[in-house]
């Protein structure tokens, strides 16, 4: 998602979020993913933790219940986060965009949802993060400034720098470091 833009909308779902979701891509691209939690209850401490991590890249993981496009509800385990690809040299503002890693524990029962479990399941997201960090900064660059900005690998000597966005050698995930910023949800309850 690209959180520059108002709503922050989704720029790019995998196949296996359609498969999940029931939604195709050409339904949610451009669209705030929030259709997923239509008619959904949502701890108020998840949705300001959301907002957080939407504004500022921080590390967001929790049990969120959903629905499908066919109006099924199902629990998704989300574990969001800001990837910065670029930064501006002339005024030190990043470029990053929203990625997040979704898995459906609905079949899993409430009690056995641990934090093991969710600590499994982020490190399956971290290493689906490691293997799409590059792929995901060229295709976000490229998708979201064509046209709009200048982009250069590395800033050209000069007395002022450029007002022109610098590729990271290596993209980095915003907060990596913040550990306290991860917000865990228990499995809401299922009336």
């Amino acid at each position: 998602a690209d959180p520059r833009v108002p709503d922050v909308p989704l720029i790019a779902v995998s196949e296996k979020f359609e498969s999940i979701t029931g939604y195709s891509r050409s339904e949610v691209i451009g669209k705030n993913c929030r259709f997923l939690n239509k008619d959904c209850s949502l701890d108020f401490g998840d949705l300001m933790n959301l907002r957080r991590a939407c504004g500022t890249g921080a590390s967001f993981t929790a049990v969120l219940e959903n629905r499908r496009k066919t109006g099924e509800v199902f629990l998704n385990l989300l574990d969001l986060r800001g990837l910065t690809v670029a930064r501006n040299p002339l005024t030190d503002e990043e470029l990053w965009f929203l990625v997040g890693v979704q898995c459906d524990v609905t079949n899993m029962q409430a009690p056995t949802i641990g934090q093991e479990q969710v600590a499994q399941i982020q490190k399956i997201a971290n290493d689906i993060r490691g293997k799409l960090r590059d792929e995901l900064s060229a295709m976000a660059v490229a998708g979201a400034l064509a046209g709009n900005f200048l982009v250069v690998s590395t800033p050209p000597p000069a007395a002022e720098p450029p007002d022109a966005w610098c590729l990271l050698s290596t993209p980095t995930w915003c907060h990596s470091d913040e550990s306290a910023a991860s917000a865990t949800s228990s499995v809401p309850s299922r009336a």
